[in-house]
């Protein structure tokens, strides 16, 4: 079975989310998992997953604040809690 175009993902239309955003979204990825006892690469996965883009690096920028409400949901009600 041959799978064509499986990920394939075309941003030359889509403007990305710049290097200040994708830093915040790569701090809050780190710090669920931390938080969470996740993998990183796991939570990472479940984000591009989310988002339906191959890496966080693709994130459309218009996604942003999408991205950043996903991410803090992801925290645990405990740990907010407990802030």
């Amino acid at each position: 079975m041959k799978v064509e175009n499986w990920m394939k993902y075309d941003q030359t239309a889509v403007k990305a989310v710049n290097a200040s955003e994708l830093l915040s979204i790569s701090a809050l990825i780190k710090y669920v998992a931390h938080i969470s006892k996740q993998n990183e690469f796991r939570v990472e996965r479940q984000f591009a997953d989310h988002f339906s883009i191959p890496n966080v690096k693709c994130l459309p920028a218009e996604h942003y604040e999408a991205a950043i409400r996903y991410l803090v949901d992801q925290v645990p009600v405990d740990v907010i809690a407990a802030a």
